[in-house]
C-alpha cells in the first residue's frame, strides 16, 4: 500500500514538473525572443525585421483597443507626453493650420487647439479610424470647433494642396514605411504652404547610449533623418532643447520658396542643351 502511494506520489510530482516546463515553454514563446532571450545576438536581429507597414497593422485593426494603447502613449515616463505643454510653447502658431501627422490618442489636439486659436485650424491625422474615432469624441467633449479628423493613407496624409503651415510628427517618422516614404514625403510637402514647417520630433539612436528598446525598433539618428529630410526639398533650420526630451530630438525643417525656385532653376539648367562638340 505504502508503495503504490510512493508510486501515485512520484507520478503527481513528474506530472506537475512537465506541466510547468511546458508553461516555461510557452511563456518563452508567448513573449518572443525578444523579452525571453534579452542577451542572444540572433534573437536581437530577429526582433529588427519587423516593418513599420508590418508594425502599422496593428492600429488598422477594426477592433483596436484604443484603450490599451491609451495607457502606453499618455503614462507619465513617456517623454513627450510629459513635456507636450513645453512642446506645443515652442513652436509658437497663433492663427495657424497644423496637421497632427500620427494623431494617434490626440495628446496633443486640445494643446493645438487653443494655441492656433479661432483663426487657426488643427487637422489630425491618422492612419487609425480607431484612433480618429476617439479623437471627434475628445473634440466634442471639450469643445474643440477649429478641429477635423483626416485618415491617411501609407503614402500620402490626404491633405490639400498648401493647406497647412506646419505638418508636426511626433514619435511617427520611424514608423514611416521604407516603400512609400518618398511619397508620403512629397504628400507633406505639398500640403505645406511656402515658408511653412516640418516639425519632427522622434527617437535618436545613439551607439552605445540608447537604451535597449530603442536600438531594437529605431534604425535611423538624428543625423540620418535629418539627411533623409533635406533630401525630400526641406532645410534644418533649427534643433530645438525642451528640458524633458532626453531620447528625443525636436527638430524644424522650413519649406521655402526661393529654395524650391532655385532647385527648379538648377534642374533646368543641367537638362538644357550645352552645344558645342561633346567629344575630345
Amino acid at each position: 500500500m505504502r508503495d503504490q502511494r510512493t508510486k501515485q506520489r512520484a507520478g503527481f510530482l513528474l506530472t506537475c514538473l512537465t506541466y510547468m516546463i511546458g508553461l516555461t515553454l510557452a511563456f518563452s514563446w508567448t513573449v518572443g525572443p525578444g523579452l525571453a532571450h534579452t542577451d542572444s545576438k540572433a534573437s536581437f536581429k530577429k526582433s529588427q525585421h519587423h516593418s513599420p507597414e508590418e508594425m502599422n497593422e496593428k492600429f488598422k485593426a477594426a477592433d483596436l483597443e484604443v484603450e490599451k494603447f491609451i495607457s502606453r502613449f499618455e503614462a507619465p515616463d513617456r517623454e513627450v507626453f510629459t513635456a507636450r505643454e513645453a512642446i506645443v510653447d515652442a513652436l509658437a502658431m497663433p492663427g495657424e493650420c497644423i496637421a497632427d501627422v500620427g494623431a494617434g490618442t490626440g495628446i496633443f489636439e486640445e494643446l493645438f487647439s487653443k494655441a492656433v486659436g479661432s483663426g487657426g485650424w488643427v487637422y489630425a491625422v491618422d492612419i487609425s479610424a480607431g484612433f480618429l474615432n476617439h479623437i471627434n469624441g475628445i473634440a466634442g467633449e471639450k469643445g474643440l470647433k477649429n478641429l477635423s479628423c483626416v485618415l491617411s493613407r501609407d503614402q500620402s496624409i490626404c491633405l490639400p494642396k498648401d493647406c497647412v503651415d506646419t505638418v508636426f510628427i511626433c514619435n511617427t517618422y520611424h514608423h514611416f514605411g521604407e516603400s512609400s516614404k518618398g511619397e508620403l514625403l512629397k504628400s507633406i510637402d505639398e500640403a505645406i504652404r511656402d515658408g511653412g514647417r516640418l516639425v519632427l520630433i522622434d527617437f535618436d539612436r545613439v551607439e552605445g547610449k540608447s537604451r535597449e528598446w530603442i536600438m531594437k525598433h529605431i534604425h535611423k539618428s538624428s543625423k540620418a533623418v535629418i539627411k533623409e529630410i533635406e533630401a525630400a526639398g526641406f532645410k534644418l533650420q533649427e534643433e530645438k532643447k525642451v528640458g524633458a526630451l532626453k531620447e528625443n530630438y525636436f527638430l524644424i525643417f522650413t519649406k521655402g520658396k526661393e529654395e524650391k525656385e532655385n532647385k527648379e532653376s538648377d534642374d533646368r539648367a543641367d537638362s538644357a542643351p550645352t552645344g558645342g562638340n561633346d567629344e575630345q
